[in-house]
Parts: C-alpha cells; sequence; structure tokens
C-alpha cells in the first residue's frame, strides 16, 4: 500500500511536474557579448592596477621589509625605484594579507593594556634602512615587543615548524630559505627600536589557523644583513645611482632556482644590463624590453 500524500504534498508535487514541462518548451537564451557577463569582473581588476607605477622616484635608503634580500644588485634595483606591477589576482591577495594584519591588530586592541602602538617607524644608519613595524605590545611581564603579522596560503602554513618559545633568531627552525626574510625584517626592526625580543604570527588565510614564534634579536643575523647592504649602498649612495654587480652564485639567465634570481622581478631587466649601470641606463633598457 502506498503512502498517503495530504494535500500539501499533492500542490508542492503539481507545482514542480508544471516548472519541469514550462522548463522544456523555453529554449535556450542566445550567447550575449562576453562583455555583459565578464563586465564586473573586469572593472574590479581594473580598479586594483589602474595606479601601479613602472618605477618611483629613488630613495636614499634601504627597504627594512626587504633586509631579507642577499643579492646585493637587487637592493640597488630597488633603491632606484624599478617595480613590476602584478596581476590582479596578485594584488586581491595582498589586499587579503593587509585585512587579515587589520584584523589581529583590532583584536589586541580589545585586550586591555596589550597594544602599544602601530605602523611606527624605525631607522638605521649604516647603512641606512628604513621600516615600520606591524605592532609593539606590552607583555605580562611589563616587556616591550615588537611583532610582524604574516597571512599564508594554507600550503605554506603547513610547512611551518611547530610554534616555539623564545630562541635566538640564527637559532630557530625558521630559519630556512622561505622564513629567512621574515626573520631578517623582524631582528632589523628590534635593532631599529632598541628592542630586543619579538614575535612572528603566522595565520592560515583559508581557515584562520595561527602560529606564534618568540624570537631574540640576534647580533649574527644583523652582521649578515649588514654586510650585504654595505655592499650594496656603495653603489645605491653613488650620484647618480648604480647597480652592483651580480654576486658570485647567482646567475639570473638561469632558469633554475638560482638563490631567488628565479623569482626574482628584475630578473628580465638584470640579465639584460652589464655589470655595473648608472641609472639612466637602466632606465632606458627597461623602456625598451618594456615596449617590445
Amino acid at each position: 500500500m502506498g503512502v498517503r500524500r495530504g494535500p500539501c504534498a499533492l500542490v508542492i508535487r503539481d507545482l514542480f511536474e508544471k516548472a519541469t514541462r514550462r522548463r522544456k518548451r523555453v529554449s535556450q537564451p542566445k550567447p550575449q557579448p562576453k562583455l555583459q557577463d565578464d563586465w564586473l569582473d573586469h572593472a574590479l581588476d581594473e580598479a586594483l592596477i589602474f595606479n601601479q607605477r613602472e618605477w618611483d622616484e629613488p630613495r636614499k635608503f634601504f627597504r627594512a621589509s626587504g633586509t631579507g634580500e642577499r643579492c646585493e644588485r637587487a637592493l640597488t634595483f630597488d633603491v632606484m625605484g624599478h617595480r613590476v606591477p602584478v596581476e590582479p589576482r596578485v594584488a586581491r591577495i595582498f589586499k587579503a594579507g593587509y585585512a587579515i594584519e587589520k584584523s589581529n591588530i583590532d583584536t589586541m586592541e580589545l585586550v586591555p593594556g596589550l597594544l602599544g602602538d602601530t605602523q611606527k617607524k624605525v631607522e638605521l644608519t649604516d647603512p641606512p634602512i628604513v621600516g615600520h613595524y606591524d605592532v609593539r605590545i606590552r607583555t605580562p611581564r611589563n616587556r616591550w615587543v615588537i611583532g610582524d603579522i604574516k597571512s599564508i596560503k594554507t600550503e605554506n602554513f603547513d610547512k611551518l615548524p611547530e610554534q616555539h618559545g623564545l630562541l635566538f633568531m640564527m637559532d630557530s627552525p625558521l630559519l630556512d630559505y622561505y622564513h629567512y626574510k621574515y626573520l631578517c625584517q623582524l631582528n632589523t626592526y628590534l635593532f631599529g627600536a632598541k628592542l630586543t625580543q619579538g614575535f612572528l604570527l603566522f595565520e592560515d588565510k583559508n581557515d584562520q589557523r595561527r602560529k606564534i614564534f618568540w624570537l631574540k634579536r640576534d647580533e649574527e643575523l644583523h652582521a649578515i644583513v649588514l654586510d650585504i647592504h654595505k655592499t650594496a649602498w656603495e653603489y645605491a649612495s653613488q650620484n647618480p645611482i648604480r647597480l652592483a654587480p651580480i654576486p658570485e652564485g647567482f646567475n639570473p639567465s638561469l632558469s633554475s632556482n638560482n638563490l631567488g634570481c628565479k623569482w626574482c622581478n628584475h630578473r628580465y631587466l638584470c640579465r639584460q644590463l652589464p655589470e655595473t649601470a648608472g641609472y639612466e641606463e637602466v632606465r632606458a633598457l627597461d623602456a625598451k624590453l618594456r615596449s617590445t
């Protein structure tokens, strides 16, 4: 014996049957011009990349956020102001990272007495390095520490070591090729702010997992960074600015991952230039390459 259906169920069944018959009678719409489908996508992408520049004004200092760079030539490219605009997808990734940083800072503000300041400028003079740390917070022991907030994709978050308590940076398991730059950046902030302790906070962009690594200012790591930057400054401080030579072991002409050359934004230009070149020569060749 079948299940007895109530009047409501019968009405709903009839509606579905009528809708099915109606869909079969309606022909498929003709394809519309592509603009009607993706105009919003294009508009959003254009808004992200509209104001991207190919060159900034030359600077008289290095950026603290770039102190993990191991190539003196790349550092001089950066001081010259050479930039490579990013595609819209990458620009969206950056914006998502800024949002995660702001979310963490907003949460820190909710903890009474925790947050000191944010985005405060720090400077070193020999050679000149300038940066802005993310946060300065007060620990339960009334010690000021500097923190840097990093948002990373799940694939890279899963490669992080276990979070740890206070260690010198050269003793941290973060001291590998990928995370070395973050240690250099935080270490530079600590020396610039004349503080001895800090932390790196990593948050997974996809599921908001978090790891925090507590770190001590490290003289050995700082000496490595200063040595590279002082060599680069010998060229960057000239008038006009000159490119430093390609360091030993680096080769921008190789397609393999050669000490970072493979991923360097300056590579397409670097490999076309002589051992050292002045600002105007670099600008002229870049204009020629971008126009082809």
